[in-house]
C-alpha cells in the first residue's frame, strides 16, 4: 500500500526520527526464512541490519495487507515468524473487512493485541508519536497531506 509507505516515511521525515521505512519488494532475512512486508521500519539503532537489498535480522515494525492468497500466510506463517525473530510490532491490515489490527511482542515473546488510542487509532510505541487512523485508508484515493495536516507537520 503505497499510502502507508508514503505516509510513514514522510512521518519519519518530518519530525527526524530516522531508521528506515521500507516499501513492498524489500527482503527481510529472519533466520530460516526471507519475508517481504508490504511496509517495514528499522530504527536508527538498528540501521547496521540494513544492507542495499535486504535487511539481516527483525525489522521493528512489520505491515502486512490482506489479498485472498495471502490471508493464511500473513495471519500464521508470518504472524510467527515476525514473532519469533524479534519483529516489535507488527500490523495486519484487511482492505475487505477496512479492519487494522496492531500487535505488539511482549516480554515473552509472543504479539498481544495492542490497543487503540481513545479515538480509535492505531498508535506505535517503535516511531515515536506515530498514531494513524485506520479510515484514511479505506478512502478511494488517500493523502498523505490529511495525515500531515492531523499530525500538526504542515
Amino acid at each position: 500500500m503505497r499510502f502507508l509507505s508514503s505516509v510513514l516515511d514522510g512521518y519519519v521525515d518530518r519530525k527526524g526520527i530516522g531508521g528506515l521505512v521500507g516499501p513492498a519488494g524489500f527482503q527481510v532475512r529472519l533466520g530460516r526464512s526471507g519475508r517481504e512486508p508490504d511496509v517495514f521500519y528499522l530504527a536508527p539503532e538498528h540501521m547496521d541490519r540494513f544492507h542495499r537489498t535486504y535487511v539481516q535480522g527483525a525489522v521493528d515494525l512489520a505491515v502486512e495487507i490482506l489479498s485472498p492468497e495471502s490471508r493464511v500466510r500473513d495471519r500464521r506463517e508470518k504472524f510467527r515468524e515476525y514473532a519469533e525473530a524479534g519483529v516489535r510490532e507488527y500490523w495486519i491490515i484487511d482492505p475487505e473487512a477496512e479492519t487494522m489490527e496492531p500487535y505488539r511482542l511482549s516480554a515473552g515473546g509472543a504479539y498481544e493485541p495492542a490497543p487503540l488510542d481513545g479515538a480509535g487509532r492505531v498508535t506505535s510505541e517503535v516511531i515515536p508519536g506515530l498514531w494513524i487512523d485506520p479510515t484514511w485508508m479505506w478512502v478511494e484515493r488517500p493523502s498523505q497531506w490529511t495525515a500531515y495536516r492531523e499530525w500538526g507537520l504542515i
